[in-house]
């Protein structure tokens, strides 16, 4: 396969693997999950075949035991026959190893039942552990018998990242998420919003893929990656906001500034705004896993990888502006910031903090003034609530009455985001407006909405399911 052909379907795994990660972790039904995951992974590779197992032990003699939890494209007596035997030897070697198995026709390095494999009329097979938190918690398995090489040694990586995703879909489905190791939340409120984002933050924290924070302007995205890195490290470990004037220093050659080289979270500001060189670094740091400097010398990836924007960063890939590696790279695990007028009850709360950290904790606001507030859209989100606090705090009276407020916030106007923003919408939500959109522009033909959507028809079918629209 040459470059330029590799390259493209790269990033259409990618794609996958952010669009899939993402509809797994909206999945709450834990007894659904081990068929969805290899529903997923087939729809991702195009393998012909899929198992998954967990692994449970070691037990006193040191073994681990193997359990399947699902399987895909085989039959009970595949399983129970020579087919199963072929996908067990595999497996085991995945366990047994910790780290994926890959054979072909042309690559025997990992595996040396290659030639039974081929025997049996299996051209290509992987096998990659999932790993969560260090621990080995199962393996994927995936074949093709009709095509030569269909796994490749560079999709490792990306297998990796999905089989990581999914290790965690299975450990969280029915576990609470955790709590931040300072005991200290940083996201003030418990409006159900804030609430979601709070369960997509715990998810977040407990695998190591990049985190995209996405979110109006004005909204709290720094608050958030805060909020993470304190789910995710011990307090010790450093957190660290990276804008563009000061991202170079990632790959300093000093020890101080190679930071992508040491443990913590590197938080990176508008990542938009990064420059197409820099883009690209980054998208091979994290591709890689390793990083240069100016010294040639070469180091690994340790840090937690977080971004945050404020822009639509598909349409910035349209137009040329944003590299759609890094995006993908990025995107693996999507939290979403709801915006303030999505937050209204948290109002109170979050005035109340505003005027204690602005040194003024004697101040307050009426109900009446609490409720004009509420009706009023904060285009400008936390941003510009703090500054209407800032100039009330001026005013010098301790509790404000609605005729103290600025007056578009007491007339009731504001507009929201425009459409270069980020929307503010949910991720289901967003997904469910555009299949809607789909059926609609195509008169409900649904092969003709799957193509529209870039979808198999059978995603179409469940995500239409999903959202319960009537088509």
């Amino acid at each position: 396969m040459n470059q330029d052909r590799y390259q493209a379907r790269e990033l259409v795994w990618l794609r996958r693997l952010r669009d899939l990660s993402q509809r797994l972790g909206s999945e709450r039904d834990a007894t659904t999950l081990p068929k969805a995951i290899l529903r997923a992974a087939r729809e991702m590779t195009e393998a012909e075949r899929a198992v998954l197992v967990s692994v449970e032990g070691p037990d006193s003699a040191g073994k681990l035991k193997v359990h399947a939890l699902a399987a895909s494209g085989f039959s009970a007596r595949d399983l129970a026959g020579a087919e199963g035997a072929v996908s067990r030897t595999v497996v085991e070697r995945c366990v047994a190893d910790g780290r994926a198995v890959l054979t072909t026709q042309d690559e025997d390095a990992n595996l040396i039942h290659a030639s039974t494999l081929i025997r049996r009329g299996v051209l290509s097979v992987v096998c990659v552990p999932l790993y969560l938190r260090g621990s080995l918690r199962g393996a994927l398995y995936l074949d093709h018998r009709g095509i030569e090489a269909h796994f490749r040694q560079r999709d490792l990586p990306i297998l990796q990242a999905f089989a990581t995703q999914s290790a965690l879909c299975l450990e969280l489905t029915d576990a609470p998420p955790p709590v931040a190791r300072s005991g200290q939340r940083l996201l003030i409120g418990d409006a159900p919003p804030l609430q979601v984002l709070r369960e997509e933050l715990g998810r977040a924290a407990c695998s190591a893929e990049p985190t995209l924070i996405c979110g109006e302007p004005g909204t709290e995205l720094t608050l958030a990656a805060r909020e993470l890195h304190a789910l995710a490290h011990s307090v010790e470990r450093p957190f660290r906001e990276v804008t563009v004037a000061t991202l170079p220093r990632l790959l300093g050659n000093d020890a101080e500034l190679g930071w992508l080289g040491q443990e913590g979270t590197v938080c990176i500001q508008d990542v938009e705004t990064l420059d197409p060189a820099l883009q690209r670094v980054l998208a091979s740091a994290i591709a890689e896993g390793t990083y240069s400097v100016g010294d040639g010398s070469t180091h690994s990836v340790r840090a937690r990888i977080v971004a945050t924007t404020h822009v639509d960063l598909e349409s910035r890939i349209r137009d040329g502006k944003f590299l759609a590696e890094l995006y993908y790279r990025l995107d693996v695990q999507r939290v979403i910031v709801p915006p303030l007028r999505q937050r209204s009850e948290d109002l109170e709360a979050l005035c109340t903090l505003g005027f204690q950290r602005l040194n003024a904790p004697e101040l307050s606001l009426s109900e009446e003034a609490l409720e004009r507030m509420r009706a009023y859209s904060w285009p400008g989100n936390a941003l510009e609530l703090e500054r209407e606090l800032r100039r009330l705090r001026s005013l010098g009276p301790h509790r404000f009455r609605p005729e103290h407020l600025s007056e578009a916030i007491r007339d009731g106007r504001g507009v929201a985001a425009t459409s270069e923003g980020f929307t503010g919408k949910t991720l289901g939500e967003l997904e469910e407006q555009m299949v809607r959109k789909a059926l609609a522009e195509t008169n409900g033909v649904k092969s003709k909405a799957a193509r529209k959507l870039g979808i198999p028809r059978s995603s179409l079918y469940h995500l239409i399911a999903r959202y319960k629209i009537d088509a």
